[in-house]
């Protein structure tokens, strides 16, 4: 892939972020409908809300760069979908609870990459309205990895004192 721009970039990480965040959206469903521990599950759920209002405010930088959103397969995404697909089928309980929350921080982890790299080209441009939205979304995504990973040591704490 060639790219010849470091705007040409930002698009294409927008467009990759609004797969993902497509993606994500679905999925949170997935995961808080197959997480058996509350607190998990209600992360995600809480989370799913978010998701959509962060999808609208891409659809705003988009507009904000006079460009139309288009979503553009992320491989990694797919890959972290795909293999949450084949491990749900194949586990549950306990296992399934706390790989789920494990995806939800590497998740996580992605989108505030995605996001803290994707404003900062912004800002550096000068799309400053574009920077602005991407870094509100930033701070939620910071947040909501910390509510996951709460949830995980909690219930890593519950395991332990469990056995």
């Amino acid at each position: 892939m060639t790219t010849d721009s470091i705007e040409a970039l930002m698009r294409q990480g927008l467009q990759e972020l609004y797969y993902a965040e497509g993606q994500f959206a679905d999925a949170l469903d997935t995961l808080a409908d197959q997480t058996t521990d509350d607190a998990a599950s209600q992360a995600f759920s809480d989370h799913r809300e978010e998701t959509e209002e962060q999808l609208r405010r891409l659809e705003q930088v988009f507009e904000a760069m006079g460009e139309d959103p288009q979503p553009m397969e992320d491989a990694a995404v797919k890959a972290m979908i795909d293999e949450h697909e084949q491990f749900a089928g194949e586990n549950e309980g306990d296992v399934l609870d706390r790989y789920n929350m494990e995806l939800g921080q590497k998740v996580e982890h992605y989108e505030i990459a995605a996001y803290g790299s994707l404003a900062s080209q912004a800002e550096k441009i000068g799309h400053d309205e574009a920077a602005d939205h991407l870094t509100e979304t930033l701070r939620e995504e910071e947040a909501a990895l910390e509510t996951i990973t709460e949830a995980s040591e909690q219930f890593d704490e519950q395991m332990i004192a469990g056995d």
